[in-house]
């Protein structure tokens, strides 16, 4: 019973910082052009 819910909070934890990631990397894009040191 214990394995099916890891999985899903491994899965949800995954899809989270995928969407962190592309949030990331938009502002990274953003960010990169005003300030290039």
């Amino acid at each position: 019973p214990i394995a099916p819910l890891a999985e899903k909070a491994r899965i949800e934890i995954l899809e989270y910082h995928t969407r962190l990631k592309k949030i990331r990397d938009r502002f990274g894009r953003f960010q990169g052009k005003t300030d290039l040191r």
